[in-house]
């Protein structure tokens, strides 16, 4: 009878101790470094804080003549993304900001937003809001196809 009254113990507080870290929150730092074929890359850090099913955090990725293409004559990046993400009751809201330059054969190009809107999944990357782009300024819908594709292709890799 005592064991089973120990087994039994142990059970509800195996349980309540489950029942009462499934509440329990964590904060979460991770740092990536993503080398290119060319030498270039990119490092991400990111940092949030997870609680009940709810993900708040911010990510900071720094490029250094990163190529996010395929190829010797691709594009590549210098500059500093920000990205703040909130994930929770399946909704994902995220915005950027951030200012780079984009180099390519025809030349480079500064690029800059603020409050960029990005909507991220399987089917892609949607962009919502302003980019500036040598001193002109494109709603992200209407962006240089260039430019659109280095922006979404550089928001699918840094996405997670």
């Amino acid at each position: 009878m005592k064991i089973l009254t120990s087994k039994f113990t142990l059970v509800i507080l195996s349980g309540l101790f489950l029942a009462s870290s499934a509440w329990a929150g964590f904060d979460i730092t991770r740092m990536t470094t993503v080398v290119d074929d060319q030498s270039g890359s990119y490092t991400v850090t990111k940092s949030g804080r997870l609680e009940a099913g709810q993900f708040t955090g911010t990510s900071l990725t720094e490029f250094n003549d990163f190529h996010p293409g395929d190829g010797d004559q691709e594009a590549s990046l210098t500059g500093v993304v920000s990205k703040q993400t909130s994930r929770g009751n399946g909704q994902i809201s995220t915005t950027a900001d951030g200012a780079f330059v984009l180099a390519s054969i025809s030349g480079s190009m500064d690029v800059s937003f603020t409050g960029l809107n990005i909507m991220a999944d399987d089917q892609g990357v949607e962009l919502k809001g302003a980019v500036t782009v040598n001193d002109t300024t494109y709603d992200a819908a209407e962006l240089p196809d260039g430019v659109a594709a280095v922006l979404r292709r550089v928001f699918w890799l840094t996405r997670r």
